[in-house]
């Protein structure tokens, strides 16, 4: 059973109700810790001015916002506090939106939803109108005195809350340098046709793993029963092929 990370308070038009919140996935990344090399042990992190080159306690530290180069404005902690979201851990819905007319390239961070002893009615309601119109919601979330963009979407019969990057935030693809180049109807025609041999009626994330963390794991075991480890090196070299008799190849062998 999941423990809870936090709770807050859901509201949308004149209805309220108290949630709680999960995480919805997991840190995959395996802890490496960085350490001595010649005795193997941890190393203590020590924060030291560029300029001055002494080492520096916690009180002598602030914050700034480099403005121009070599130029910054500064803050205290008091002056960020002050600047903080009321902590109200409010989750507050403004709109409902079409679940397609979001992005994928906003997601940021999902979060499962739960209700909170008493709140069971409410939570459910909602969860079978977003259900039955195919509807999100969409609002802000205020946490730790941050203020997060965030989307409201029905998992089966519960919620689940994605934090949304600011539209501020997103670069737009016209940013990145990609040239168009012309393709004829029969060059797309035969690359569609690889597309539809490939296509899945669904998408099974399960069939994915991550092969370095795997092989890791692997020689974290085989290190810790003193075992010899044998590293593989491999290069990847791009060879030049015919386009669209690679699409054709790939088409045949299915």
């Amino acid at each position: 059973m999941l423990r809870s990370s936090g709770s807050a308070v859901l509201s949308f038009g004149l209805v309220s109700l108290p949630v709680k919140l999960y995480a919805a996935a997991e840190t995959a990344e395996v802890s490496l810790r960085q350490l001595h090399a010649k005795c193997g042990k941890p190393i203590n992190l020590q924060q030291v001015c560029r300029a001055c080159g002494v080492e520096l306690k916690r009180d002598d530290v602030i914050k700034g916002h480099e403005y121009t180069k070599g130029q910054y404005v500064t803050f205290t902690a008091d002056e960020l506090a002050a600047l903080e979201a009321e902590k109200t851990s409010a989750l507050e819905v403004g709109e409902f939106v079409p679940a397609d007319s979001v992005d994928v390239v906003y997601f940021e961070k999902t979060t499962y939803l739960a209700p909170e002893k008493g709140s069971e009615k409410s939570y459910s309601l909602l969860a079978l109108a977003l259900n039955r119109t195919g509807l999100v919601g969409l609002g802000q979330y205020t946490s730790r005195g941050k203020q997060h963009l965030v989307l409201l979407r029905p998992v089966g019969l519960g919620l689940s809350m994605h934090t949304l990057h600011y539209a501020s935030a997103v670069r737009g693809f016209e940013q990145v340098p990609c040239k168009n180049v012309a393709c004829t109807e029969s060059e797309i025609a035969l690359a569609v046709e690889l597309v539809q041999k490939m296509a899945a009626p669904r998408a099974e994330l399960e069939k994915y793993q991550d092969a370095r963390q795997a092989r890791l794991l692997e020689v974290i075991d085989a290190k810790v029963q003193g075992h010899a480890v044998e590293y593989r090196t491999e290069t990847l070299r791009g060879q030049a092929v015919d386009l669209m008799e690679a699409i054709r190849e790939s088409i045949n062998k299915g």
